[in-house]
């Protein structure tokens, strides 16, 4: 007879643990989807932080290139670090970094991600190119710049000398040779210049350079 009673609550009773559970489930996927549009966003911004490293790192990279070039020894340190910086910075967009917690980039980036890997594959080569010539280079770059500094002065007595001469009646053979001391002397400071500049034409400037001096003993 009591049955019918308990009927009613028993219903109640299963609803409101179903409510609960559905609330808890709710809950729970509120919870994940938070967790991940969060964990999403922290790692885009990484991404994004990586890229802009790249970004300034290549700038500096550049500069420190060209200091070390022109002989400024405190450059290969900083040349050093910053090629260490780019090389962390483009594996961790390639193949992800578990010390960044963050993966690599997806494949939908890859033919971007390929142009900028090429480039820093030559830009990196070369870095280690200089890194690995820093003697050379340093020793190459004081005694560039002992001659530039030199030309003025040897230019000067030059012109000095066919001055002397052209006055003292000298020979034309004699003025024509002072004048092309003054000549040669101009060409082998545009040369040097032009072989520690690098790039395509260093190789023949090098070449005419060494010509320029044998010409000028």
């Amino acid at each position: 007879m009591s049955t019918p009673q308990f009927k009613p609550a028993a219903q109640k009773s299963r609803l409101l643990y179903a409510m609960v559970v559905f609330l808890v489930v709710l809950l729970a996927f509120v919870a994940v989807t938070f967790f991940l549009l969060t964990r999403d966003s922290r790692i885009e911004q990484e991404w994004v932080r990586l890229s802009s490293d790249l970004q300034v790192d290549s700038q500096q990279l550049a500069k420190s290139a060209t200091e070390a070039v022109d002989g400024d020894r405190s450059a290969f340190l900083q040349l050093g670090d910053w090629t260490s910086a780019m090389s962390e910075a483009m594996n961790a967009l390639k193949n992800g970094s578990v010390i960044r917690k963050v993966p690599a980039l997806p494949s939908s980036t890859s033919p971007t991600l390929k142009d900028v890997d090429e480039i820093w594959t030559r830009m990196h080569a070369n870095t280690q190119s200089i890194l690995e010539r820093e003697t050379l280079v340093l020793d190459l770059a004081t005694a560039s710049n002992s001659f530039i500094q030199a030309v003025p002065n040897i230019q000067e007595l030059t012109d000095k000398a066919i001055r002397e001469l052209t006055r003292n009646g000298a020979s034309t053979q004699q003025v024509f040779i002072a004048g092309r001391q003054l000549v040669l002397s101009d060409r082998i400071l545009r040369h040097l210049k032009e072989m520690l500049r690098g790039g395509a034409g260093s190789v023949a400037a090098a070449d005419s350079l060494k010509e320029e001096i044998g010409y000028f003993e």
